[in-house]
């Protein structure tokens, strides 16, 4: 984990839940970030 460029936890309630910080480590959330704007998109198209 200490040298993944990003890292997040899912779950079926809270959804995608990005992990900024482990240890002395930062990490990013783009692709977390994408991946519920995705997800998100394909809630709204499935309910139209």
């Amino acid at each position: 984990m200490q040298k993944a460029d990003e890292i997040f936890l899912t779950n079926s309630i809270i959804g995608i839940q990005p992990v900024t910080n482990y240890r002395k480590n930062e990490f990013k959330t783009e692709i977390g970030e994408k991946i519920s704007a995705n997800l998100k998109l394909l809630q709204v198209i499935s309910k139209a």
